[in-house]
């Protein structure tokens, strides 16, 4: 959370105090780092999931 608000205080009041090539830069990077971002969200969705419901799989089991 404090992470999301340091970037948007970034893009929303710093940025504007760049350059205009530093400012292209700097929201192309923002756009790659959110399409990253979303497609290993997509691809690690499934292992996140199955990672979560194996310890109570294996704690079921035992008992």
């Amino acid at each position: 959370m404090l992470f999301g608000l340091i970037i948007l205080k970034l893009y929303f009041v710093d940025v504007w105090e760049m350059s205009n090539i530093f400012r292209i830069i700097s929201f192309i990077v923002l756009g790659i780092l959110i399409l990253l971002t979303s497609f290993m969200y997509q691809k690690l969705k499934n292992l996140m999931v199955n990672l979560m419901e194996k310890p109570s799989e294996n704690k079921e089991a035992e008992q």
